[in-house]
């Protein structure tokens, strides 16, 4: 194999890991979130989001030319599923109004933060 095949099918398997862990995260987050509250330590949904926009900026790797660009990309679909909780979710979970804004704040902040910190680790590597 060739130096750029052996990249390309390593970039690939990368994907199909970070896709995978993506689809398990969700599966965790919804199985944590069927659980009596407080029963797992706190910040578990935090420790969630970060992993998934690890995942997400690992997935989109190849297709972006700068960290920027995927850590909006990955702030943008971490939106969409705020957007999707929203309606999911009753506000009251959350303790008001202020609650929820300031869980959709750091939700927000931790994918982002995740996948630029890996992005950097990543970029560093090269």
């Amino acid at each position: 194999m060739k130096k750029e095949e052996v990249g390309a099918a390593t970039s690939n398997y990368a994907q199909l890991i970070a896709l995978f862990v993506l689809g398990l995260m969700f599966a965790l987050a919804s199985w944590l979130s069927s659980l009596p509250k407080d029963s797992v330590f706190p910040q578990w949904d935090k420790l969630v989001h970060a992993i998934s926009g690890i995942a997400l900026g690992v997935s989109v790797l190849p297709y972006g030319r700068k960290t920027w660009e995927i850590a909006a990309f990955v702030f943008v679909l971490a939106f969409l599923y705020e957007v999707v909780e929203f309606y999911v979710v009753p506000i009251s979970e959350y303790g008001g109004r202020n609650g929820y804004l300031i869980d959709v704040f750091f939700d927000l902040l931790v994918a982002v933060l995740g996948a630029w910190i890996i992005l950097k680790l990543i970029e560093l590597r090269r």
